[in-house]
Order: structure tokens, then sequence, then C-alpha cells
């Protein structure tokens, strides 16, 4: 009982610094910026981003220095080192894209 209630309290010290942001794009006449800021002091593993979706032309995805080009149907994950001294930035740009739907989770733990 000892170990459960030491777990429990590890887990919620780490999950305090979590970010995490899920969006639905379905409008392709604009860009979308996000920036996540880690809190001070954090205690950061990873950098994730998961991606599912459909469109009719290329768009391109812009996380964590990472730049991906999608077109047609397409899923995606990708994680990354995250150590908490920087934001992320996520971009969105509908490129060629005119119209579609995606599922966008992505964040830092």
């Amino acid at each position: 009982m000892k170990k459960i209630k030491i777990y429990l309290i590890l887990l919620l010290v780490l999950s305090c610094y979590q970010k995490n942001n899920t969006i639905q794009i379905n409008d392709f006449s604009k860009s979308i910026n996000d920036i996540l800021i880690p809190k001070e002091n954090g205690s950061y593993s990873n950098a994730s981003i998961e991606i599912k979706g459909d469109v009719n032309d290329t768009i391109i995805i812009k996380f964590y220095n990472t730049e991906r080009k999608y077109i047609g149907s397409f899923k995606d994950k990708l994680i990354g080192d995250y150590y908490g001294s920087l934001p992320v930035e996520f971009n969105f740009d509908p490129y060629k894209a005119t119209k579609g739907q995606i599922n966008v989770t992505y964040g830092i733990n």
C-alpha cells in the first residue's frame, strides 16, 4: 500500500509539467501557429506529435525543428528528446491544399 501511495505522488508531480494541445483542422485558408512554453525548472523528457488526416494536396507541418510534408491520407507520430530549455513551436501551413480534415495532438511531457 505504501508503494502505491509513492507511485501516485510521483505521478502527480510529473504530470504537472505536461502541456498538450489537440486541434482539428478543416479550414485551409490560413496557417496555424502555436508555441508551447515550458514551466521554469520543469522536468520534461520528450516532445511529441501525432497527426492523422486526409487532404486534397500538400500541407506542411513543422514541429520542434522538424518539417514534414503530407498529401492524401496519412498518419504519423514523432517523438523526440526534450528537456524543457526552449519553447516548442507548432506550425501548420496549408501550402497547396484547399480542403480536408486533420487531427493533431502535440505536446511536451
